[in-house]
């Protein structure tokens, strides 16, 4: 069926259902940012593949709303579809809310499928608008044919020797917040809270090892709605003897609305409408800006923060061998974005403890690298020469932890605005990561110290400037973000984050250099407590790519430091051609 046969068949539903818009998103029950093939409606129905986008279809007209990382993509993957782009905080282009308000009558209904949206989103559709909003099935659902099924694969445990802590000992950390903030009921809808909370680790996203599951908690007893058939006899024996119980995935809907529960936490921004709409109405609800378990494990732990940096360092091996590599490579036998990338996939399995890849790879050459989600595929790809960009924006998942890197790598000749913008990114990273802040202080706050170098440039990218990473878990998780939007959330020691800001030049070329990043103590002065980045990524810049005329003095003595780390760090895991060659990419500049 082709994209506008789609969207007529779906108009035919929404017909007989009565409402004149519809609402599809790219959500699963649990507000997971990566969802399973079994949920992606948006691209099926849309033909769009983003990771971040949504889609009203309307009886006359179909708009899809993506942000600044997705304008090339989406306008290339929606034409012939009769969908039209919608540019989210762009003018002269309005929001969902404003567009529904406009353009259908006020006594006309919409329609969302309580499942797939948050209740948070939800109830600010239902304020914005004049409509009638009605929580509806899943519509997609009657007419995707040969929709992939929900994943079957077994969960397992995520062993003490890696977590740190048990289940049942965070178990107790959350009551304590719950008893801070007097309720006697948490319900858990995130996926990865959930794997971490109950130190399980499961198959059913691809590239993030969670179950999907849900969890409820009270002051005597933790029930687990999951799949019964993904839990092996040691898990069950284990997750019992952690004081956990383990229930169908459907049931919460109805333990929900028969449970006996007097306050009750929830988190807006992750339970679905219909789970929300379940819970009992006798009960009173805390709202959650953040789940406890979130807030819980964005600090590391000690064994955690110990097993993550002997993970970023394996990976920073497999990275500079991946580099060491693809330089000689390419100047010798033809090489594409697909099987270089595939290469470092290689590279990355030869370290101890490699599970599999964090998330989908960018591997991008050229003006593809300016599409900052870009994805490869085997019906579209893009062959390297021996000359400007190659980006890679990659990750593992290791036993002990989970990376997130990017490398734009030079393979032969470079402009000088290549050099130029390879610099700017190079002086914003620093920007931010050789900062020494106070407690206390937020990602917002510190977001401007990586940008003012694009800025005082005429330059600026249109996303975050990094994000919490989890602990063999997603590679995108909160609270904690640089960012332009606004955040309350503050940085602490032992947090894990990336820092990467780029130049992304549609049509020619896109750079970003991002590290992984912990959280430090630099020093206390009578009560002030000041904190600092520490790199747990030890990848080489790209020598040949940096002006040094472009550099401060204290941005040159952090370059000649932070190569040189690289090459302390790296070398003792190398072979001699490879070591030889990193000792010369890394051997400190002179002015």
């Amino acid at each position: 069926m082709a994209i506008k046969e789609r969207i007529e068949s779906l108009r035919a539903l929404m017909k007989r259902e009565g409402v004149s818009a519809y609402y599809v998103g790219l959500g699963d029950p649990h507000g997971s940012e990566y969802i399973s093939e079994h949920y992606k409606s948006l691209h099926w129905i849309s033909g769009f593949t983003g990771s971040a986008g949504y889609l009203l279809v309307g009886l006359e007209e179909a708009l899809l709303w993506v942000d600044g990382r997705y304008f090339i993509q989406a306008a290339r993957q929606l034409e012939g579809s009769g969908i039209q782009m919608m540019k989210l905080d762009t003018s002269g282009y309005p929001d969902i809310f404003e567009w529904i308000s406009s353009n259908i009558p006020a006594d006309e209904k919409v329609g969302v499928c309580g499942r797939l949206v948050t209740q948070d989103f939800f109830e600010k559709l239902k304020k914005k608008v004049e409509h009638d909003v009605l929580i509806m099935p899943d519509l997609i659902d009657e007419i995707w044919e040969k929709r992939p099924a929900l994943p079957e694969t077994p969960i397992w445990l995520h062993a003490l020797e890696y977590t740190g802590k048990t289940a049942s000992e965070k178990i107790q950390d959350v009551r304590e917040l719950m008893r801070k903030d007097r309720v006697d009921a948490f319900v858990l809808s995130g996926l990865d809270d959930i794997a971490w909370l109950f130190n399980i680790r499961g198959n059913d996203v691809p590239f993030n090892p969670v179950v999907l599951s849900f969890a409820f908690i009270t002051k005597d007893e933790v029930k687990f709605f999951l799949d019964k058939n993904k839990v092996g006899k040691a898990v069950e024996e284990e997750l019992e003897a952690q004081g956990i119980q383990i229930f169908a995935y459907e049931e919460v809907y109805s333990y929900l609305k028969t449970a006996s529960y007097q306050r009750v936490a929830a988190n807006k921004e992750k339970v679905n409408a219909e789970l929300f709409a379940a819970l009992n109405e006798e009960a009173e609800v805390c709202e959650l800006e953040t789940d406890y378990t979130t807030v819980l494990k964005t600090v590391l732990n000690e064994t955690e923060l110990a097993c993550t940096k002997n993970a970023a360092l394996k990976d920073s091996v497999a990275f500079t061998k991946f580099i060491c590599w693809l330089k000689q490579a390419i100047q010798k036998e033809a090489h594409d974005e697909l099987s270089v990338e595939k290469k470092l996939h290689e590279f990355r399995k030869e370290q101890d403890l490699f599970l599999d890849d964090s998330f989908a790879s960018i591997s991008a050459y050229g003006p593809n690298a300016a599409m900052m989600h870009y994805k490869a595929t085997e019906k579209a790809y893009a062959e390297l020469e021996a000359k400007g960009f190659y980006l890679n924006d990659s990750g593992g998942h290791y036993l002990d932890g989970t990376t997130d890197v990017t490398r734009t790598i030079a393979l032969g000749e470079l402009s000088e605005r290549e050099i130029r913008d390879y610099t700017l990114t190079v002086k914003s990273h620093i920007g931010l990561a050789d900062t020494v802040f106070l407690e206390g202080t937020s990602g917002i706050a510190l977001d401007i110290k990586a940008r003012q170098p694009m800025w005082d440039a005429g330059l600026d990218y249109k996303c975050g400037t990094g994000h919490s990473v989890g602990y063999l878990l997603g590679v995108h998780e909160g609270p904690i973000r640089f960012a332009k939007d606004k955040t309350k959330y503050v940085l602490k020691e032992n947090m894990y984050v990336t820092i990467e800001p780029g130049v992304y030049i549609e049509g020619e070329y896109g750079i970003r250099v991002e590290n992984d990043y912990v959280v430090v103590h630099k020093e206390t002065i009578d009560s002030d407590i000041f904190l600092a980045f520490e790199s747990l990524t030890f990848v080489p810049l790209e020598r040949e790519a940096i002006d040094v005329s472009l550099l401060t003095e204290k941005e040159l003595a952090w370059v000649n430091s932070y190569q040189q780390e690289v090459y302390a760090k790296c070398s003792p895991f190398l072979n001699e051609e490879e070591r030889t060659w990193l000792a010369a990419v890394t051997e400190p500049f002179t002015v």
